[in-house]
């Protein structure tokens, strides 16, 4: 399982023209079937992409229907545990 970042699903939402290539590599990523977010991801994402001083900022709504798009895949709240195990992960690699 791989654990995507909140820039993943900015990416994925931008209009921005200059991240063309990004929001697409983006949304190929979020097509795999192997992925998980956390809770506090999700919510730096509806956060951030819908902040009023966001150029291209998303409506409550598409931000909304965007994160219901993500409940395909596992959402995990952010715990302890979580955390020691990333923590390890990265002392790993």
């Amino acid at each position: 399982m791989r654990f995507l970042d909140t820039n993943v699903l900015i990416y994925a939402v931008s209009r921005r023209p200059e991240e063309a290539e990004k929001r697409h590599r983006a949304a190929e990523l979020l097509e795999e079937d192997d992925l998980a977010f956390s809770a506090q991801v999700v919510g730096e994402f509806y956060y951030q992409a819908t902040r009023a001083t966001r150029q291209s900022r998303l409506s409550h709504d598409d931000a909304v229907n965007f994160v219901c798009t993500l409940l395909k895949h596992e959402i995990h709240p952010v715990t302890y545990d979580l955390f020691r195990d990333a923590v390890e992960l990265c002392a790993r690699y």
